[in-house]
């Protein structure tokens, strides 16, 4: 039953339009801070801090600190977990 959760937490993350579009310019970039994200986006970084704790719980997402600001980039388990998930609808 957790992975069900886990799974549907992943697709119910990547569902949001500005989520989606956040793993894409993470997925380009590899490495940025909130602001950069925020810019990229085109949204506050209020918003992107949301949405990005968003991604962060859904495990799409990690974030480590570099001095006042948090970088992100993809979680090294994310195209695993994708592929999982491909592989239910084949």
């Amino acid at each position: 039953m957790y992975k069900e959760a886990y799974d549907v937490g992943l697709l119910k993350a990547l569902a949001d339009e500005t989520r989606k579009k956040i793993v894409i310019v993470i997925r380009l970039k590899k490495n940025l801070s909130v602001f950069q994200i925020a810019q990229e986006v085109n949204i506050s970084q209020p918003n992107a801090s949301q949405a990005l704790g968003a991604l962060r719980y859904a495990g799409v997402v990690v974030s480590k600190r570099h001095g006042h600001e948090v970088h992100y980039r993809l979680s090294d388990k994310l195209a695993g977990r994708i592929a999982a998930l491909a592989r239910l609808f084949q």
